[in-house]
């Protein structure tokens, strides 16, 4: 273990993900303010690094999922942006999914939100092994965390077995579109956007695990 504390703990940027409630938005960034503690006692400065390629891959990740769930993005794109003199990479992905987590919801829409907010992290995690840095994606890592949990209440269920559950079925998921993946990180990391019309075409030929 890294011999930092957590009080030099770099700010990364605010959390992107909205929430309609504000007890809601309390307790997500209170989840991401921890992790983010922690993953520089673990790993230091590098935790929190945002190489292109993981950018990329992370992107891709979000397109399958969404594809698969009825949703063809109409674009995904990567640019770099400058944090205490370092350059990061991030992205975003333009997708019609309408999932929430709250009192409301049931425990299926709670997984739902919760594997659209992981998509992005798993694939990198299995496309670009090599730069994955846990604290790129904290505030998706943070809300989903909370929506697993809003389904354990509801279900009944144990929340770290449903956690694993969640990041397991979506690897098998991910892996069995690897190349469809794979063909649209290379076109981010090239052109650093995939427009609508040829995320159609990839992404036509994504499957289930089970398929």
């Amino acid at each position: 273990m890294n011999r930092h504390t957590s009080k030099q703990a770099p700010l990364v940027w605010p959390s992107s993900v909205k929430t309609r409630n504000s007890n809601d938005a309390a307790r997500l960034n209170a989840r991401a303010d921890a992790l983010c503690k922690r993953a520089f006692e673990l790993y230091g400065p590098r935790a929190f690094e945002c190489p292109k390629s993981a950018a990329a891959a992370h992107e891709s990740g979000h397109c399958v999922f969404a594809a698969l769930e009825g949703a063809i993005p109409l674009h995904a794109t990567i640019w770099p942006i400058e944090v205490a003199g370092q350059t990061r990479w991030i992205g975003r992905t333009t997708r019609n999914l309408q999932y929430r987590s709250d009192t409301t919801t049931s425990p299926q829409a709670d997984l739902k939100f919760a594997q659209d907010q992981l998509a992005g992290v798993i694939a990198e995690s299995l496309f670009d092994p090599e730069h994955y840095r846990i604290g790129s994606s904290l505030n998706e890592i943070a809300a989903a965390q909370l929506a697993i949990g809003n389904a354990a209440i509801k279900s009944s269920r144990n929340p770290q077995a449903l956690w694993f559950d969640v990041v397991a079925e979506l690897g098998v998921t991910l892996q069995a579109n690897r190349q469809i993946a794979l063909e649209i990180a290379d076109v981010l990391l090239d052109k650093h956007i995939i427009t609508g019309s040829r995320l159609q075409q990839v992404l036509t030929k994504v499957k289930t695990d089970a398929e």
